[in-house]
Protein backbone atom coordinates (compact mmCIF):
# COMPACT_ATOMS: atom_id res chain seq x y z
CA UNK A 1 0.00 0.00 0.00
CA UNK A 2 1.21 3.21 -0.90
CA UNK A 3 2.01 5.88 2.39
CA UNK A 4 0.72 8.93 2.67
CA UNK A 5 2.10 12.04 0.63
CA UNK A 6 3.84 14.37 2.87
CA UNK A 7 2.43 17.87 3.89
CA UNK A 8 2.93 19.90 0.73
CA UNK A 9 2.32 17.72 -2.09
CA UNK A 10 0.85 19.63 -4.96
CA UNK A 11 -2.79 17.75 -5.66
CA UNK A 12 -4.51 19.98 -8.59
CA UNK A 13 -3.88 23.00 -9.80
CA UNK A 14 -7.81 24.89 -10.38
CA UNK A 15 -7.91 27.29 -13.32
CA UNK A 16 -11.03 29.49 -14.39
CA UNK A 17 -10.06 32.90 -12.89
CA UNK A 18 -9.20 35.87 -15.11
CA UNK A 19 -7.06 37.95 -12.82
CA UNK A 20 -5.67 37.26 -9.07
CA UNK A 21 -7.00 35.30 -6.57
CA UNK A 22 -7.72 37.36 -3.77
CA UNK A 23 -9.62 35.52 -0.93
CA UNK A 24 -10.81 32.10 -0.70
CA UNK A 25 -13.87 30.63 1.98
CA UNK A 26 -15.47 27.01 2.62
CA UNK A 27 -19.05 27.04 2.76
CA UNK A 28 -20.63 22.85 3.59
CA UNK A 29 -19.05 21.25 0.49
CA UNK A 30 -17.55 23.99 -1.79
CA UNK A 31 -14.83 26.31 -1.51
CA UNK A 32 -15.49 30.30 -2.68
CA UNK A 33 -12.97 31.71 -4.58
CA UNK A 34 -12.87 35.99 -5.18
CA UNK A 35 -11.21 37.46 -7.82
CA UNK A 36 -9.80 40.96 -8.57
CA UNK A 37 -11.90 40.86 -11.45
CA UNK A 38 -15.04 40.66 -9.45
CA UNK A 39 -15.72 37.05 -10.50
CA UNK A 40 -16.54 34.38 -7.71
CA UNK A 41 -15.91 30.71 -8.76
CA UNK A 42 -17.41 27.86 -6.36
CA UNK A 43 -15.60 24.62 -6.52
CA UNK A 44 -16.93 21.33 -4.89
CA UNK A 45 -14.33 20.57 -2.36
CA UNK A 46 -14.21 16.75 -3.20
CA UNK A 47 -14.42 16.46 -6.44
CA UNK A 48 -12.74 20.13 -7.56
CA UNK A 49 -14.84 20.79 -10.12
CA UNK A 50 -16.52 24.41 -10.84
CA UNK A 51 -19.81 24.71 -9.63
CA UNK A 52 -20.90 27.97 -9.92
CA UNK A 53 -19.42 31.57 -11.03
CA UNK A 54 -20.85 34.58 -10.15
CA UNK A 55 -20.09 38.01 -10.99
CA UNK A 56 -20.17 40.46 -7.94
CA UNK A 57 -22.14 43.76 -8.46
CA UNK A 58 -20.80 47.19 -7.88
CA UNK A 59 -21.87 50.06 -6.83
CA UNK A 60 -21.78 51.48 -10.43
CA UNK A 61 -22.53 48.13 -12.30
CA UNK A 62 -19.09 47.76 -12.59
CA UNK A 63 -16.49 44.74 -11.93
CA UNK A 64 -15.12 45.15 -8.26
CA UNK A 65 -12.68 43.14 -6.28
CA UNK A 66 -13.70 40.81 -4.63
CA UNK A 67 -11.37 41.24 -1.85
CA UNK A 68 -12.72 39.16 1.29
CA UNK A 69 -15.09 36.22 1.55
CA UNK A 70 -16.62 35.10 5.04
CA UNK A 71 -19.45 32.00 5.75
CA UNK A 72 -22.09 33.00 8.01
CA UNK A 73 -25.18 30.54 8.71
CA UNK A 74 -26.65 29.96 5.08
CA UNK A 75 -24.96 32.76 4.00
CA UNK A 76 -21.58 34.35 2.60
CA UNK A 77 -20.81 37.56 3.31
CA UNK A 78 -18.43 39.21 0.39
CA UNK A 79 -16.45 42.21 0.75
CA UNK A 80 -15.46 44.79 -2.09
CA UNK A 81 -12.64 47.26 -3.11
CA UNK A 82 -15.74 49.51 -3.95
CA UNK A 83 -16.59 49.39 -0.09
CA UNK A 84 -19.76 47.68 -0.30
CA UNK A 85 -20.34 43.97 1.39
CA UNK A 86 -22.84 41.96 -0.44
CA UNK A 87 -24.82 38.67 1.23
CA UNK A 88 -24.96 36.04 -1.34
CA UNK A 89 -27.41 32.55 -0.43
CA UNK A 90 -25.59 29.61 -1.11
CA UNK A 91 -26.75 28.90 -5.03
CA UNK A 92 -24.95 32.48 -5.23
CA UNK A 93 -27.95 35.01 -5.57
CA UNK A 94 -27.33 38.57 -4.01
CA UNK A 95 -29.89 39.06 -1.10
CA UNK A 96 -28.44 42.23 0.21
CA UNK A 97 -25.45 44.77 0.65
CA UNK A 98 -24.31 46.94 2.64
CA UNK A 99 -22.55 50.60 2.00
CA UNK A 100 -20.00 49.76 4.67
CA UNK A 101 -17.61 51.47 3.87
CA UNK A 102 -15.59 54.44 2.02
CA UNK A 103 -12.56 52.51 0.39
CA UNK A 104 -12.16 48.29 -0.04
CA UNK A 105 -13.65 46.15 2.32
CA UNK A 106 -10.33 43.89 3.33
CA UNK A 107 -11.27 41.77 5.80
CA UNK A 108 -14.29 40.13 7.25
CA UNK A 109 -14.59 38.24 10.45
CA UNK A 110 -17.39 36.56 12.54
CA UNK A 111 -17.31 37.07 16.39
CA UNK A 112 -19.54 35.70 19.26
CA UNK A 113 -22.00 38.85 18.58
CA UNK A 114 -21.57 40.71 15.84
CA UNK A 115 -19.91 40.44 12.30
CA UNK A 116 -16.64 42.31 11.71
CA UNK A 117 -15.02 44.37 8.64
CA UNK A 118 -11.66 46.03 8.11
CA UNK A 119 -10.63 48.57 5.39
CA UNK A 120 -8.55 51.00 3.58
CA UNK A 121 -10.32 53.76 5.01
CA UNK A 122 -8.73 52.72 8.10
CA UNK A 123 -12.09 51.65 10.28
CA UNK A 124 -13.13 48.50 11.76
CA UNK A 125 -16.68 48.28 11.93
CA UNK A 126 -19.06 46.04 13.51
CA UNK A 127 -22.74 45.02 11.96
CA UNK A 128 -25.48 43.04 13.37
CA UNK A 129 -25.60 39.39 11.91
CA UNK A 130 -29.57 39.07 11.64
CA UNK A 131 -30.17 42.56 10.16
CA UNK A 132 -27.22 44.38 8.85
CA UNK A 133 -27.17 46.99 10.76
CA UNK A 134 -24.10 49.05 12.01
CA UNK A 135 -23.28 48.96 15.03
CA UNK A 136 -19.76 50.79 16.09
CA UNK A 137 -17.07 51.99 13.87
CA UNK A 138 -13.99 51.55 15.68
CA UNK A 139 -11.23 54.34 14.59
CA UNK A 140 -7.09 53.33 16.01
CA UNK A 141 -5.44 52.35 12.63
CA UNK A 142 -3.40 55.07 10.80
CA UNK A 143 -3.20 52.87 7.49
CA UNK A 144 -5.14 50.39 5.60
CA UNK A 145 -6.93 47.63 7.89
CA UNK A 146 -5.43 44.51 6.31
CA UNK A 147 -6.63 41.33 8.54
CA UNK A 148 -9.27 40.74 11.49
CA UNK A 149 -9.27 37.46 13.95
CA UNK A 150 -10.90 36.53 17.36
CA UNK A 151 -8.94 35.66 19.96
CA UNK A 152 -9.91 35.12 23.82
CA UNK A 153 -13.08 36.83 23.33
CA UNK A 154 -11.44 40.12 22.07
CA UNK A 155 -11.39 41.14 18.25
CA UNK A 156 -7.35 41.73 17.12
CA UNK A 157 -7.10 43.91 13.67
CA UNK A 158 -3.71 44.42 12.30
CA UNK A 159 -2.89 47.32 9.52
CA UNK A 160 -0.65 49.10 7.31
CA UNK A 161 0.49 51.35 9.77
CA UNK A 162 2.70 48.05 11.62
CA UNK A 163 -0.20 47.63 14.70
CA UNK A 164 -1.94 45.05 15.85
CA UNK A 165 -4.96 46.45 18.17
CA UNK A 166 -7.36 44.54 20.55
CA UNK A 167 -10.47 45.51 20.53
CA UNK A 168 -13.73 44.56 23.32
CA UNK A 169 -16.59 42.61 21.35
CA UNK A 170 -18.78 43.72 24.04
CA UNK A 171 -18.00 47.59 24.76
CA UNK A 172 -16.20 48.21 21.32
CA UNK A 173 -13.01 49.74 23.42
CA UNK A 174 -9.60 50.11 21.84
CA UNK A 175 -7.00 47.74 23.89
CA UNK A 176 -3.72 47.14 23.95
CA UNK A 177 -1.66 46.89 20.75
CA UNK A 178 1.08 44.90 19.83
CA UNK A 179 3.92 46.63 18.44
CA UNK A 180 6.94 45.58 16.91
CA UNK A 181 7.07 44.79 13.05
CA UNK A 182 8.09 47.36 10.30
CA UNK A 183 5.81 46.84 7.74
CA UNK A 184 2.34 46.57 7.92
CA UNK A 185 0.50 43.54 9.40
CA UNK A 186 -0.70 41.60 6.70
CA UNK A 187 -2.30 38.53 8.09
CA UNK A 188 -2.77 37.02 11.72
CA UNK A 189 -3.54 33.40 12.90
CA UNK A 190 -4.49 32.40 16.36
CA UNK A 191 -2.33 29.76 17.20
CA UNK A 192 -2.70 27.87 20.52
CA UNK A 193 -2.37 30.40 23.67
CA UNK A 194 -0.02 32.87 21.01
CA UNK A 195 -1.34 34.94 18.13
CA UNK A 196 1.24 34.91 14.67
CA UNK A 197 1.45 37.78 12.80
CA UNK A 198 2.52 38.34 8.84
CA UNK A 199 4.11 41.02 7.92
CA UNK A 200 5.31 43.47 4.86
CA UNK A 201 9.08 43.74 6.75
CA UNK A 202 9.10 39.89 5.06
CA UNK A 203 8.41 38.51 8.65
CA UNK A 204 6.32 36.68 11.03
CA UNK A 205 6.34 37.10 15.07
CA UNK A 206 5.09 35.07 17.46
CA UNK A 207 3.51 37.04 20.30
CA UNK A 208 2.03 36.46 23.94
CA UNK A 209 -0.81 37.93 23.85
CA UNK A 210 -1.49 38.39 27.86
CA UNK A 211 1.88 40.45 28.19
CA UNK A 212 2.03 41.83 24.42
CA UNK A 213 5.41 40.43 24.23
CA UNK A 214 6.75 39.77 20.79
CA UNK A 215 7.96 36.21 21.70
CA UNK A 216 10.23 35.28 18.23
CA UNK A 217 10.70 36.74 15.21
CA UNK A 218 10.66 34.40 12.04
CA UNK A 219 12.72 34.96 8.40
CA UNK A 220 12.74 33.16 5.29
CA UNK A 221 10.53 35.33 2.88
CA UNK A 222 11.94 37.37 0.53
CA UNK A 223 8.28 38.75 0.20
CA UNK A 224 5.83 40.25 1.89
CA UNK A 225 3.65 37.37 4.43
CA UNK A 226 0.09 38.37 3.30
CA UNK A 227 -1.67 35.03 4.55
CA UNK A 228 -1.34 32.65 7.17
CA UNK A 229 -3.33 29.36 8.15
CA UNK A 230 -2.46 26.70 11.35
CA UNK A 231 -3.48 22.88 10.68
CA UNK A 232 -2.90 22.04 14.19
CA UNK A 233 0.55 20.31 13.35
CA UNK A 234 2.39 23.03 11.31
CA UNK A 235 1.81 26.88 10.67
CA UNK A 236 1.96 28.07 7.01
CA UNK A 237 2.75 31.31 5.14
CA UNK A 238 1.88 32.07 1.88
CA UNK A 239 4.20 35.26 -0.09
CA UNK A 240 5.07 37.46 -2.01
CA UNK A 241 8.03 35.92 -3.06
CA UNK A 242 6.08 33.31 -4.72
CA UNK A 243 6.18 30.66 -2.15
CA UNK A 244 4.71 28.99 1.03
CA UNK A 245 6.48 27.67 3.92
CA UNK A 246 5.67 25.42 6.50
CA UNK A 247 6.91 26.38 10.37
CA UNK A 248 7.10 23.59 13.13
CA UNK A 249 4.97 23.49 16.06
CA UNK A 250 7.14 21.15 18.52
CA UNK A 251 7.77 23.10 21.68
CA UNK A 252 11.21 22.87 21.05
CA UNK A 253 11.52 24.11 17.48
CA UNK A 254 8.51 25.96 17.19
CA UNK A 255 9.36 28.67 14.66
CA UNK A 256 11.68 26.40 12.77
CA UNK A 257 11.13 26.42 8.82
CA UNK A 258 9.92 22.74 7.72
CA UNK A 259 9.62 23.23 3.96
CA UNK A 260 9.67 25.80 1.56
CA UNK A 261 6.48 24.80 -1.38
CA UNK A 262 7.06 26.30 -4.50
CA UNK A 263 4.70 26.25 -7.41
CA UNK A 264 2.83 29.24 -7.76
CA UNK A 265 4.40 31.61 -10.74
CA UNK A 266 2.61 34.98 -8.82
CA UNK A 267 2.25 36.07 -5.80
CA UNK A 268 0.45 34.00 -2.92
CA UNK A 269 -2.70 35.85 -2.05
CA UNK A 270 -4.60 33.57 0.31
CA UNK A 271 -4.94 30.62 1.95
CA UNK A 272 -7.08 28.17 3.97
CA UNK A 273 -7.52 24.61 4.92
CA UNK A 274 -10.09 22.64 3.80
CA UNK A 275 -9.62 19.24 5.44
CA UNK A 276 -6.80 17.37 5.00
CA UNK A 277 -5.84 19.76 2.16
CA UNK A 278 -4.69 23.45 1.94
CA UNK A 279 -6.03 25.70 -0.83
CA UNK A 280 -4.05 28.60 -2.27
CA UNK A 281 -4.70 31.38 -4.60
CA UNK A 282 -2.50 33.42 -6.46
CA UNK A 283 -1.25 36.32 -8.49
CA UNK A 284 -0.93 33.67 -11.75
CA UNK A 285 -4.97 33.00 -11.50
CA UNK A 286 -4.56 29.93 -10.18
CA UNK A 287 -5.66 28.31 -7.33
CA UNK A 288 -3.06 25.16 -6.06
CA UNK A 289 -4.55 22.34 -3.57
CA UNK A 290 -1.69 21.23 -1.07
CA UNK A 291 -1.38 18.35 1.14
CA UNK A 292 -1.31 19.36 4.45
CA UNK A 293 -1.57 16.37 6.87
Amino acid sequence: MAGRAPPGKLVQVLEGHGNRVQCLAQFGNHVWSGSANGNIIVYDANTLEITERIQAPGRGGDEDYVCALLVINNQIWSGSSDGAINLFEQGGNVIGQLYAHASAVTCLLLGERYVWSGSGDKLVKAWNIQTGELIATLEGHTGWVRTLIMFNSKIWSGGDDGAIICWDEHTTKKGQELIGHTGGVLSLVKVDKQIWSGSADKTIRIWDPQSGRSLKELKGHAGWVTSLVYTGSHVWSGSTDKTIRMWNMQSEKTGSAVRVIQGHTGWVWCMISVGQFIWSGGGDKTIRVWTSQ
